[in-house]
C-alpha cells in the first residue's frame, strides 16, 4: 500500500525499520594510518632539585629542565653544556659536552618522564639519518638568552636540549611547529610531543633522589 493509500484509509505509517541510515566508515588521521605499530620515538624528560634545574623548569614555562632523544639502542641522545666526569652511581667518566651520545644513568634525577611517539619505520628512519648529522655540535649557549636576542632555534650550528628534540620531532614528521622563532624549552616541547595523535606518557619511579 502506497503512503498516499495509507493516509486516506487511515492505515499505519511504515515501520522504521524500513528506514535505512548510511553511515560513513571511520577513517584514521594519515598520520596513524601510516604509522606502523611497533615504532615509535622515544625522548626522556627530566628534572632534578638543584636550583639550576628548577630555574630551567621555571623560566621555561613548564616543570621539566632537561630533555634526551631515546636511541633504540638504550642510549640517550642529547644537549648539554655540562662536563660530566661521575655518573649517578658515582662512577667515573668522561662525557664532553655538547650533542653526543651519554649511557643511562649519567645524571641524578627527582622526575623522570618518558613519551613515545608512534610513526612509520621511514619517518624514524628519517629523524635518525638527521640526527647523527648534529653529534659533536656545541651546545647552544644563545638559547639561555634567546628571549632578548633575534634568532632562530632552527640554525643547526649549535643545539639547546629541546631545540634538538623539537626538530628531531619535525624532520619525523616533515612538518614545521608554528612556534616562536627564538627559543623553544623543555616544556613547550613536553605539550608539544605529547599531544602527537597516540603518544603515551610514562612517569619512571624515582630510583635515583638528590
Amino acid at each position: 500500500m502506497s503512503a498516499k493509500r495509507r493516509k486516506r484509509s487511515g492505515a499505519p505509517a511504515a515501520p522504521a525499520s524500513h528506514i535505512r541510515i548510511r553511515i560513513p566508515k571511520p577513517t584514521l588521521p594519515p598520520i596513524l594510518t601510516a604509522a606502523d605499530p611497533e615504532e615509535f620515538l622515544e625522548f626522556q624528560l627530566v628534572r632534578s632539585n638543584s636550583p639550576g634545574s628548577r630555574l630551567i623548569g621555571f623560566f621555561g614555562g613548564g616543570f621539566f629542565s632537561h630533555v634526551d632523544i631515546v636511541w633504540p639502542d638504550g642510549r640517550l641522545f642529547g644537549a648539554r653544556s655540562d662536563h660530566i666526569r661521575r655518573m649517578a652511581d658515582r662512577t667515573r667518566c668522561d662525557l664532553k659536552p655538547g650533542v653526543r651520545f651519554r649511557p643511562q644513568g649519567y645524571e641524578r634525577w627527582s622526575r623522570v618522564v618518558r613519551i613515545r611517539v608512534p610513526c612509520s619505520t621511514e619517518q624514524k628512519r628519517r629523524a635518525m639519518a638527521w640526527a647523527l648529522e648534529q653529534e659533536y655540535k656545541p651546545y647552544d649557549k644563545l638559547a639561555i638568552v634567546a628571549f632578548a636576542i633575534d634568532r632562530s632555534w632552527r640554525t643547526e650550528g649549535a643545539w639547546f636540549c629541546s631545540e634538538l628534540a623539537t626538530r628531531y620531532l619535525e624532520v619525523a614528521f616533515d612538518f614545521t611547529l608554528p612556534l616562536t622563532p627564538n627559543k623553544i624549552p623543555p616544556g613547550t616541547f613536553a605539550c608539544t610531543a605529547g599531544a602527537r595523535p597516540g603518544a603515551t606518557i610514562t612517569i619512571l619511579p624515582q630510583s635515583l633522589k638528590e
